[in-house]
């Protein structure tokens, strides 16, 4: 954890010496006097989820999750700042002549106001139709809404959840499944917005597995938490639902991250698949969606995942795709479909621009 720590201060301290120097740059200020403002703005952007793990009752206090969701959206304009300005500087090395500096700062003015409205807008709702030859006639217009990475947390509360909420139960789902971080915050903390996930309907539950952050707020708190709340709680296990005698497995794993801080669970989708039933259709559930082939090879005919925000927004959208083979929508891979969302919430920024949060509608339907 001390190393990981050393990493991240030292890569932030570096893209901040950049971003002084490249305001000094654009805006013909001294570089004297533009690098002190740096250590305020770090703590702008990060002091919030510094506090509140040393004091977690800050968690509680409107003043204080105000604060936060400030210091994201400045954590979204100075990234893209750092990117494009990274940009303009490697144009200048392969046109000469060239100097667009002055464009990066209010470009990245535009992308974090429209991508903060984006997200006061809240997801949408994404209808997929999943094509299959072996789907029953009882499975025929199955309906399955996925949610994932909703990161109830600092910034994500009541008025969020309430909105995923009434657009899940609106669309009637035959199930809803939840495919990881869902939770980014100490349960203690966030308990009453955790409770409303109670009111999730759909006609045969709910099932969730977990994602990585939940492992960084105490994995078996998350889970005694998430227990409160009714939904089935997938550990490396699978439940059987029977649909007028068809038989529908659903399957989910743990996240990777359960390899350093939970090493007693680590995903294991082997002894997620185990059944001594002969299922007609088999999903999985799984935060990453890396485990891709290990699932095709299992037979499994559709894998939900999340984790990949797809960038979240632009530019980092663009660089997703060198990180994930699958990062966004709905991939074939030989015999199973991968569908991907791009999260029904956000992480850090308060920022979708390009990529709106998703609540998808996935309909099975005999091809």
């Amino acid at each position: 954890m001390r190393r990981r720590l050393l990493i991240f201060i030292t890569i932030v301290a570096t893209l901040l010496s950049y971003t002084a120097y490249k305001l000094h740059e654009s805006l013909d200020i001294s570089f004297v006097t533009v690098l002190p403002f740096m250590l305020p703005l770090f703590f702008l952007m990060f002091g919030s989820m510094i506090f509140s793990r040393m004091h977690e009752p800050l968690n509680d206090q409107r003043w204080f999750q105000l604060f936060s969701s400030f210091g994201t959206i400045f954590i979204g304009l100075w990234g893209s700042y750092v990117i494009f300005s990274l940009v303009t500087d490697f144009l200048k090395l392969v046109v000469s002549g060239i100097n667009i500096d002055h464009y990066t700062l209010p470009l990245s003015f535009v992308i974090v106001i429209f991508g903060f409205f984006e997200v006061l807008r809240g997801p949408v709702v994404k209808s997929i139709q999943i094509l299959r030859k072996n789907i029953s006639a009882d499975l025929h217009q199955f309906k399955i809404v996925q949610i994932s990475d909703l990161h109830i947390g600092a910034s994500i509360r009541e008025t969020y959840v309430d909105k995923v909420i009434s657009k899940t139960n609106a669309l009637n789902a035959d199930l809803v499944v939840i495919t990881g971080d869902l939770i980014d915050g100490k349960p203690s903390s966030i308990q009453h917005v955790i409770d409303k996930l109670k009111e999730l309907k759909a006609k045969h539950g709910v099932y969730y597995v977990v994602g990585n952050h939940e492992y960084y707020w105490g994995i078996e708190s998350v889970l005694s938490s998430l227990s409160q709340t009714g939904m089935t709680i997938l550990l490396n296990e699978n439940k059987i639902i029977d649909i007028q005698g068809t038989k529908l497995l659903i399957s989910g794993i743990t996240d990777p991250a359960a390899h350093s801080m939970q090493p007693s669970r680590p995903p294991d989708i082997v002894k997620a698949s185990e059944t001594t039933h002969a299922p007609d259709f088999k999903i999985l559930l799984a935060h990453q969606p890396s485990i891709y082939p290990q699932a095709e090879k299992l037979n499994y005919d559709l894998q939900l995942s999340g984790h990949t925000h797809a960038g979240q927004f632009f530019p980092f959208s663009l660089f997703i795709g060198f990180f994930h083979k699958y990062s966004r929508g709905l991939y074939q891979h030989k015999e199973m479909h991968v569908y991907v969302n791009p999260g029904t919430g956000y992480w850090g920024p308060a920022n979708r621009f390009g990529i709106p949060a998703e609540i998808t509608l996935l309909t099975l339907t005999k091809n």
